[in-house]
């Protein structure tokens, strides 16, 4: 599997073919080349619109979501096994109350790690 542009990401308004607004979601420095574009265009299209908006906030969370993927993912990790370490030996209770963190960061990574159906 090939490795993905590495971060960190940004975006760009820009205008698309059909006379819309586009925000290219691309590398820092922007080099030209365009990893993913968000796009608003059709009958319905005006200018600063709510679909712009949209447009906009989706490539923002885009961005700000693949820029934070690797440091969220190393965090949820280290509690993984700062979890497991706590547990030796620990009391039976204080594991009740922590076994719901476990579960959410634990099912956090495997989300993280899973590959997407295309």
């Amino acid at each position: 599997m090939n490795e993905h542009t590495p971060e960190p990401w940004g975006y760009t308004e820009d205008a698309d073919d059909g006379g819309g607004a586009r925000f290219v979601i691309h590398s820092l420095p922007w080099t030209g080349e365009m990893i993913a574009a968000t796009s608003s265009h059709g009958p319905h299209y005006k200018p600063h619109g709510p679909e712009v908006q949209e447009d906009e906030a989706n490539a923002r969370f885009i961005v700000r979501a693949c820029n934070a993927h690797e440091d969220l993912l190393a965090a949820c990790e280290a509690v993984e096994a700062q979890l497991l370490k706590d547990a030796e030996g620990c009391c039976p209770e204080k594991l009740e109350r922590l076994r719901p963190l476990y579960d959410q960061v634990l099912a956090a990574i495997a989300k993280a790690k899973e590959t997407p159906d295309a």
